[in-house]
């Protein structure tokens, strides 16, 4: 498959989980805040980076290299296509493409004209009073001492902080007394030592590779509020005003005494906000914020630690959860690609190497058995069909009413309980040379070995597989064929074996 249609499926993979738990945090968040609110945007951040980072995805294809199963035929079908799935992902992609760039041209034009308007940026008036603010603010945050360009802009509505390589602090044009420079810059510095900037570029990013998605619309919404919240309650924390919020916010209104922001996100900067719907929330935030922020430390961690664990299993489930919707999608489509037609390697393997019984002087079909490696990755074995009779094995022969027919002679599904040292077969039916059958079974415990195959009079092809496996034979000889699942296991293993068969051209 193409490294579109593997971007696709991590995308698509990392979308569903993560809007899974940004919906789980959403619901939460009134448990996080009598937790500890700060909890609030540590999680919400996590959320941005799974998003971003498709652990699913990751997961399911280290399951199926066989890196965590130990055997890469536990999911050797997942992700194949048919030629409709490849139609349609084929479609899914050029749209994913297409909005994707409309969405980085206008957040481009976006960014370009704030670089526009940055360009009118003229140098703050009385430095030396500006500076010696600055750096007392600095100090009073914990931040290490830096040289941030303070300017005014006739553009620019609210005070705001912009710039990720090189950050500046911009002023609106007017006359500001020292207690509210120092407001301006406790909250504007905040941002700077949450790296608040950093992080709504990075949801940028997302909301470009997940542009399908209306749940990014909404983190992005969430990311902008909360990250108001947090520089409002470090700002109060590192002023010493924290239980005098109400003046804190009465001084914002002063600053900037009309609602002139845009309601737009922003992204590319973070602002002294004075809209009052979302001031009237953020005041409500500190008066609990207040109540709550001192909840023990060793708890906040330990909850922040299970609700990361609980996100990383959620991305593993989901995951799976699509691979093995996309592989029924698949098996349930009977004109599949990409299987055994051309490119097969055929390796010859002596019958002494492979352990097998020399064969009759009447077999000179097949002089030992072959290995064929498909395109899919699977060894496909070539033997006699006693080479595969083990000491004691019963093979049991199961009448067409035990398969249930989905049209006649042409797709039929199983459902059978192995026994130990068994070989359940299907009934026999002609085929061609040249023909193809396809056979795929998920088996439990999905622990245990298995072989499932094809077989006529004197000759037998098959693949090992374990918890599921699904390969197609090529018919060598026109003959009557069955289908089979061997069980090797003598120790009392059973398995139920369930998946379907077809016989097509």
């Amino acid at each position: 498959m193409n490294l579109i249609s593997q971007s696709c499926f991590a995308i698509v993979i990392s979308s569903a989980s993560s809007t899974l738990l940004f919906i789980a945090w959403w619901a939460l968040r009134g448990f996080f805040m009598v937790t500890n609110p700060k909890m609030i945007y540590t999680t919400l951040r996590w959320i941005c980076v799974l998003f971003f980072i498709p652990i699913g995805y990751i997961a399911v294809i280290l399951t199926y290299r066989g890196w965590i199963v130990g055997q890469a035929s536990a999911w050797g079908t997942v992700f194949r296509q048919t030629s409709k799935m490849v139609k349609g992902m084929n479609i899914f992609s050029v749209l994913w493409i297409i909005a994707m760039c409309l969405v980085f041209l206008y957040r481009w034009h976006e960014r370009s004209d704030w670089c526009r308007k940055l360009d009118d940026n003229v140098p703050m008036e009385d430095e030396k009073t500006t500076l010696e603010i600055f750096h007392k603010v600095r100090r009073q945050l914990g931040l290490p001492y830096m040289e941030m360009p303070i300017n005014r802009n006739v553009f620019t509505p609210t005070p705001i902080i912009i710039g990720l390589a090189h950050p500046q602090i911009v002023l609106p044009e007017r006359d500001y007394t020292e207690a509210e420079l120092e407001l301006i810059f406790y909250h504007e510095l905040a941002h700077y030592k949450h790296k608040d900037l950093f992080l709504k570029g990075f949801v940028v990013i997302v909301m470009m590779v997940h542009c399908f998605n209306p749940c990014v619309y909404l983190l992005s919404i969430a990311v902008n509020y909360w990250s108001e919240c947090m520089a409002d309650a470090t700002a109060l924390e590192a002023s010493g005003n924290l239980h005098n919020a109400h003046a804190y916010f009465d001084n914002i209104m002063e600053l900037i005494p009309y609602e002139t922001v845009s309601k737009k996100d922003k992204f590319f900067f973070s602002t002294l906000n004075n809209n009052k719907e979302v001031l009237n929330r953020r005041v409500d935030f500190m008066k609990k914020y207040q109540k709550f922020s001192k909840t023990n430390g060793i708890v906040t961690a330990a909850m922040t630690a299970a609700f990361i664990f609980m996100t990383t299993s959620t991305a593993f489930a989901s995951g799976k959860a699509v691979a093995d919707l996309h592989n029924m999608i698949y098996r349930n489509t009977e004109e599949h690609v990409n299987e055994t037609e051309v490119s097969a390697l055929e390796v010859s393997v002596p019958v002494a190497e492979a352990g097998a019984v020399p064969a009759d002087e009447s077999d000179t079909e097949l002089e030992g058995e072959k290995l064929v490696i498909a395109d899919d990755g699977m060894v496909e074995h070539w033997c006699r069909v006693e080479d595969l009779d083990l000491d004691g094995l019963q093979i049991i022969s199961t009448p067409n009413k035990d398969s249930v027919s989905y049209a006649k002679g042409v797709h039929y599904n199983f459902d059978w309980i192995v026994d130990p040292n068994t070989r359940y077969v299907t009934a026999n039916y002609a085929m061609n040379k040249g023909q193809y059958v396809s056979v795929s079974a998920v088996v439990t415990p999905r622990t245990k070995d298995f072989w499932i195959g094809i077989m006529r009079e004197g000759v037998i092809h098959y693949v090992e597989g374990r918890g599921a496996a699904s390969h197609n034979f090529k018919v060598d000889k026109t003959d009557d064929y069955c289908v089979f699942v061997q069980n090797n296991y003598r120790d009392g293993t059973k398995l139920n074996a369930t998946g379907y068969f077809v016989y097509a051209d």
